[in-house]
Order: C-alpha cells, then structure tokens, then sequence
C-alpha cells in the first residue's frame, strides 16, 4: 500500500514505517501513506480505514491484535462494501 521498506535507514536515522504512517495520519496526511503509483486508485476514506486496520495488526503489544475473526467483520463492513 505504501510501497516503502518497514525500515528505511538514512545517514543518520532510520524511519519505522507504522511509526511513519502513525503520524502522517495524526496530522491529517492520510494520502501521504500511499505509494504514487496506486494513489488516484482509492479514495482518501477507503485508504484511512485500511491503514488504521494495519496499524492495529502491527502493534507492539501482541495482545491489541485483532483476532481473524475482527478482521474478517472490519473487511465486511469495509467502505467498499457498504
């Protein structure tokens, strides 16, 4: 969706990607998240929701991880499905 490593290192630092994702979408930069190539294929919303699903599932703390069963529900009630 993104199309960037899950690290990317600089000189002089390194960029997580959920980190990264985190705040672009803190600040309102949700398109920001999305590799140019497929950009004008989603909508802002649909591209929210999925990311926010991401996010969820790349959690630190393995017990915030949804089960396949809250997945499957958030894919059926997706913004695409509605």
């Amino acid at each position: 969706m993104t199309g960037r490593r899950l690290v990317e290192y600089g000189e002089d630092r390194f960029v997580i990607l959920s980190d990264h994702v985190r705040v672009l979408l803190e600040q309102g930069n949700v398109l920001e998240c999305i590799d140019p190539i497929v950009e004008e294929e989603y909508s802002e919303d649909e591209v929210f929701y999925f990311l926010k699903l991401a996010l969820v599932c790349t959690s630190r703390i393995p017990s915030n991880w949804p089960t396949m069963r809250e997945i499957v529900q958030f894919f059926c009630s997706s913004p695409d499905t509605r």
